[in-house]
Formats: structure tokens, C-alpha cells, sequence
């Protein structure tokens, strides 16, 4: 459902130049960022906080050079674990949420890292990630 939305309905121009700025308001209501012990940076965007059910997440290298993980898809949850699965069908992203507050939260990963992440707005958690984003795909 997800990967027809984004491969069949995009619009590219100079200030969408991916085409996802246009959708990612309609997909993702708030999220969050932060950073682990290493240093490197979190953010991870989703659609109701109350149902996750679709969601992205990006991690930056602790020198902010490299786009270490980037996930986007659908959100399911067993056993206490959410899972994002990329919509490529390449990966899956397991976590969970621990010591959540009106502040944040804690997401713990299954290698047993963990990232302190603090609330954004809709507007600050889209602008954020695809400018990254669009970084990326300006150097290929």
C-alpha cells in the first residue's frame, strides 16, 4: 500500500526535490530525536502515538557524516517489541519503548544500544529528516 503511494504519486520540484515533502504531512502526525552513548543521532517519526502503525527511523553517524540506518514502513507490535518493516522488504527494525513521559522516551534496540529521545513537532521532524535525505540522494 505504502511503496504505491511513494513510487506512483510523488511530485519533484526545487523545493521537493525528493517529492516526499509533500506526503510525509499526511503520513506522520509528531516524533522524536535524540542520541545514544556513542553519540549518535536518532530520529524517528510515526504516524499516532497512541497506534503506531507507520513509521521511520534514521540514525547519523556520531560526526553527523553518514546515514547509518534508514528504515520507513509499516509498524506492527508482539511481545512488548515494536517492529518497523522497510517497505524495500530489505530490513526490519526492532524496538522498544521505555521510560516514556510528557518529555520523550527511551528506545531500546535488540543489540542492546539504547537512544534518549525527547518530543518534536510534525513540521520539525519532517524538515529534519528529509533534509537528510535529501542529502543523500543529492550525492548519488
Amino acid at each position: 500500500m505504502f511503496i504505491i503511494l511513494i513510487k506512483d504519486q510523488y511530485e519533484i520540484s526545487d523545493t521537493d526535490p525528493t517529492g516526499l515533502r509533500g506526503q510525509w504531512p499526511e503520513m506522520f502526525s509528531e516524533g522524536a530525536e535524540g542520541t545514544n552513548e556513542a553519540g549518535e543521532t536518532f530520529f524517528f517519526a510515526y504516524d499516532d502515538p497512541d497506534d503506531l502503525t507507520l513509521g521511520a527511523v534514521m540514525i547519523l553517524s556520531a560526526d553527523q557524516t553518514e546515514l547509518e540506518t534508514y528504515v520507513f514502513g509499516e509498524i506492527t507490535y508482539e511481545d512488548e517489541t515494536f517492529t518497523i518493516a522497510d517497505v524495500e522488504g530489505e530490513e526490519s527494525l526492532p524496538f522498544s519503548i521505555t521510560n516514556a513521559d510528557e518529555e520523550g522516551f527511551t528506545m531500546v534496540f535488540q543489540d542492546g544500544d539504547t537512544a534518549s529521545m525527547e518530543f518534536v513537532d510534525q513540521d520539525t521532524i519532517i524538515d529534519d529528516m528529509l533534509s537528510i535525505w535529501e542529502s543523500v540522494t543529492a550525492e548519488d
